[in-house]
C-alpha cells in the first residue's frame, strides 16, 4: 500500500466456518491501481479471498496526494 500511497484499515477477523484467525484489509483505490494491488496480493497470498465493490462517493481526503491538495 505504501507503493500505491494508499491508506489501509486492518480488522481482526475469525473465519465463520472454522473460527481461524484472519486479518481483513480495507482500502479505496482508483480503477487503474486495482491491477497493481491484485498482483501484490497474489504474490503474497495466492489463496487470499478478495472482494471488490464500486464506491459511489468518498468524503474526506483519501485522494489528496493525487490532486496535490494539502490539508
Amino acid at each position: 500500500m505504501q507503493k500505491l500511497k494508499r491508506g489501509v484499515t486492518l480488522y481482526e477477523a475469525h473465519g465463520g466456518w472454522d473460527n481461524s484467525p484472519h486479518v481483513t484489509l480495507v482500502t479505496i483505490l482508483q480503477k487503474n491501481e486495482y491491477a497493481q494491488l491484485l498482483a501484490f496480493v497474489s504474490r503474497k497470498d495466492p489463496h487470499a479471498f478478495i472482494t471488490v465493490s464500486t464506491v459511489g462517493e468518498v468524503i474526506g481526503k483519501w485522494n489528496a496526494h493525487v490532486r496535490n491538495v494539502k490539508y
